[in-house]
């Protein structure tokens, strides 16, 4: 079958009948040293010499392309084919098919050549409706100069030997231009040149270039906002991010400041006030500060000998602001602007409007913008201050479209806003990771190489969360999200953490101009953390996200290590030495409260080193040391380049960064040890063939795992497994033993416990509690109940009384 382009089928054009199946026929008949291209528009001033066309549009139905016999331009037309003296016709309208070729030929040629390639291109007809004999066709299309006529038409006659025609065309074609064979990368060239396999899309330079031009500039919208501005003497605007409320206030200041106006201009934080001194540097009667900053120069004009920190801005400094505007400290000032009034605290709103009562006031407020810490003042409290209503803004344009509608899930708004921008998807991405340093890391690199300045670029996370230097090149810059408020730049990336909340989401998405970038933690999503935007993510790629989260988990990167099974083959828990680590390991168990019952024993034991880890372990480790009552110490995952393998490394001084098993590579199994644990297991497995006296004499860590698996509680229920986690060493074995109480009285329909009977008859299950005093133990059992409780598995009842959640408590049916 020959090669065709478009692969998948003809092109849609006005030939829906003839094109489909010439195209067919030449698929299914040439072979595949035969290339062809289907339908190649052109465009072409190179064809004015042929005919006076001021829009020299056209078409080839086909280029036939093949390496030895070179390359053929084939028209095709449908229907029934007529000639007469004004040449061929359809459905009585003048076609010329042979007219038409001759300027498709002669325009890719020029077209060709002018680019480096020079090929000689014959032609063909293919009328597949039409029947039509040599005899009765004009001279344009049949060459008599041959023992046997050669057409340049294939009709009706040659639908079952499309094969033969062509290459008998082709090398008439051949001959008569005298070409030479046309090698395979020369084709592949003309293909690359007509049909190139390219993006056009442009790159984020100049996209950003012209989101500048088109989108950060004064809208209709906005110059109304500015006119009503200076009209008023109070007037107050409302807009979600990127409805330009920071652009209003600095064009109205410049027109205040040329009309003579002295301008005081207050923000919250300091970059934002930095931008808009930065744009009032030509009005000199301006001052552009933060309310902070203001409150420390009114300390300063008083005299005052203020330490101004965090506490005394809390507590001192509206008392600062009122003193000193009582003495004329802002007199010069005939008008005031106030961006980002959602966050200046009540008092100090009080303090400001007194002092300008006779003069401007101008306010920008976004109530959504606030975070709770700050003590925010709502717009009706603004409306209140000010005697005013808001004049709302309703288009957002300084941000892509995409990042407006996505704002929209963590703050609704209360009016219409609209983004004319086009939804382009690459101007927000969410990526979902296991790794969100490396990601990090990965992402501003690309980010870079496609042609971005690191000025461009802001990083930006909470304020508690620190990035490594070494993860963030120099130029780009690290905000958090509280102190960019109000900025904006090209790129944002955000850097999330599990705990950010909806508006601080809101606050970063809606920083972008041009592009923004979000890294989330696979596993973190699926656990439901980020608020709205990671239960929407869950929701949209959940496979993806469980996918990506079961990567950074330690289960997952070592389950290919080699190891040897030490235990028999059991259904208890099983142990196995680690050739790469040198040490034992305790892996995920299929219950994991059997494992976390046995990693109790082994750190109230003499025993060798020994890893383990649970099912939600990410990346790290726990070692279990070889000194009695050792408690784990928690090893971080990294590829040692020695081991060649990920080993255990150290996290805390002096030796961090060390690998564990290049620190200890000599290390051997212990016989004793393997042999004892196998005693273990075979009085647990074999209960009926050992004495009491053994079942009783097993370590009590060890002998709680078999009071469980006598209860036949399903000991793999969620619920109990984050029960237990959440105990101490001694309180598992209080909740294994109570749980074993619990199955006992609820299989004789008992509902209620007294916590008091149960701390007696557990206590006395046997003689090695006796190690802690009743009153220990009584702790133990109380705080197993707590955690029952706070897992949804009992609860309380009358004084001391505990009740079992029948719906929750879940006893397997193949009991003894």
């Amino acid at each position: 079958m020959a090669i065709m382009h478009p692969p998948h089928g003809p092109k849609f054009n006005d030939s829906h009948v003839a094109e489909p199946i010439v195209y067919r026929l030449l698929e299914e008949q040439l072979s595949d040293d035969f290339q062809i291209i289907h339908s190649i528009p052109w465009l072409s001033s190179f064809v004015d010499e042929l005919q006076n066309n001021k829009s020299p549009i056209g078409e080839i139905d086909f280029l036939i392309l093949h390496p030895d016999l070179g390359v053929l331009a084939l028209e095709v037309k449908g229907g029934v084919i007529g000639h007469n003296s004004s040449g061929f016709y359809y459905s009585k309208t003048s076609v010329d098919p042979v007219a038409q070729l001759n300027r498709g030929i002669f325009a890719i040629q020029e077209w060709l050549r002018n680019n480096g390639v020079t090929v000689q291109i014959g032609r063909a007809y293919f009328f597949p409706g039409s029947e039509m004999s040599t005899s009765q066709l004009p001279p344009s299309v049949v060459d008599n100069n041959h023992l046997l006529p050669i057409k340049l038409i294939l009709d009706i006659k040659d639908l079952n030997r499309v094969d033969e025609r062509v290459r008998s065309i082709m090398n008439y074609f051949k001959q008569l231009l005298n070409t030479a064979p046309i090698s395979k990368s020369k084709i592949e060239t003309i293909i690359e040149m007509l049909i190139p396999t390219v993006s056009y899309t442009p790159c984020w330079h100049s996209k950003i270039s012209s989101d500048n031009k088109l989108w950060l500039r004064l809208t209709p919208e906005q110059q109304e906002c500015i006119d009503w501005a200076l009209k008023k003497d109070r007037f107050l605007i409302s807009g979600w991010p990127g409805t330009g409320k920071t652009i209003i206030a600095i064009e109205t200041a410049r027109r205040l400041s040329t009309s003579g106006n002295s301008v005081l201009c207050i923000t919250f934080n300091s970059l934002l006030a930095q931008k808009i001194s930065s744009e009032l540097l030509d009005h000199p009667n301006t001052l552009a500060i933060t309310i902070y900053s203001l409150c420390s120069k009114a300390s300063t004009y008083n005299g005052e000998k203020a330490n101004f920190t965090a506490e005394w801005f809390e507590k001192q400094a509206a008392t600062s602001l009122k003193k000193a505007c009582d003495s004329g400290f802002l007199n010069k000032y005939s008008a005031l602007i106030i961006d980002e009034g959602q966050v200046i605290r009540s008092e100090l709103w009080k303090i400001l409007i007194e002092h300008f009562s006779s003069k401007k006031i101008i306010a920008m407020c976004d109530a959504t913008q606030a975070f709770p810490y700050e003590k925010p003042v709502s717009l009706a409290q603004i409306e209140e201050y000010l005697q005013i209503q808001a004049f709302f803004l309703t288009e957002s344009l300084r941000m892509p479209k995409r990042v407006c509608e996505r704002l929209k899930i963590f703050q609704q708004p209360t009016h219409s806003i609209t983004n004319l921008r086009q939804n382009e998807e690459d101007t927000l991405t969410e990526i979902i990771t296991s790794n969100p340093k490396n990601t990090l890391s990965q992402t501003i690199a690309q980010t870079l190489s496609q042609g971005l300045l690191p000025k461009q670029i802001i990083v930006l996370t909470p304020t508690y969360m620190g990035i490594p230097e070494s993860l963030v090149p120099q130029g780009i810059k690290v905000e958090s999200i509280g102190r960019f408020r109000g900025m904006e730049s090209p790129v944002i990336i955000i850097l999330a953490a599990t705990d950010m909340s909806n508006i601080e989401f809101f606050c970063a998405y809606s920083r972008s101009t041009s592009r923004c970038i979000v890294i989330l933690d696979a596993y973190d999503v699926k656990k439901g953390k980020y608020q709205n935007l990671g239960k929407e993510l869950y929701l949209e790629r959940k496979d993806y996200v469980d996918l990506e989260a079961a990567k950074s988990l330690t289960q997952t990167m070592i389950e290919n290590q080699s190891t040897i099974d030490i235990t028999p083959s059991n259904d208890v828990f099983h142990i196995a030495w680690s050739k790469n680590w040198h040490a034992y390991i305790l892996p995920l168990q299929t219950c994991e409260v059997t494992r976390l019952l046995v990693e109790a024993y082994f750190i109230h034991s003499d025993t060798p080193k020994i890893y383990t880890w649970a099912p939600d372990s990410r990346s790290t480790i726990s070692m279990i040391g070889e000194g009695k009552n050792t408690y784990p110490l928690t090893l971080e995952l990294k590829y040692c380049h020695l081991c060649l393998e990920l080993t255990p490394h150290n996290v805390g001084s002096p030796s961090a960064g060390k690998c564990n098993a290049c620190t200890n590579p000599r290390n051997e199994r212990s016989s004793d040890f393997e042999n004892y644990i196998s005693q273990i297991l075979n009085i647990l497995t074999n209960r009926k063939k050992h004495t009491i006296e053994a079942i009783e004499n097993l370590p009590i860590q060890i002998y709680s795992i078999g009071t469980l698996l006598k209860s036949n509680y399903d000991t793999t229920q969620s619920e109990l497994i984050s029960a237990f986690s959440q105990l101490s060493l001694e309180g598992r074995v209080a909740m294994a033993l109570a749980i074993r109480e619990l199955t006992i009285g609820y299989k004789k329909n008992k509902t209620e416990f007294k916590i008091g009977e149960i701390s007696k008859n557990t206590y006395n299950w046997n003689k090695k509690l006796e190690i802690f005093s009743f009153q220990q133990w009584q702790g133990f059992i109380n705080d197993a109940f707590i955690k029952l409780e706070n897992n949804g598995l009992i609860t309380k009842g009358a004084k001391g009384i505990r009740v079992i959640k029948r719906e929750k408590f879940t006893i397997k049916t193949n009991q003894e």
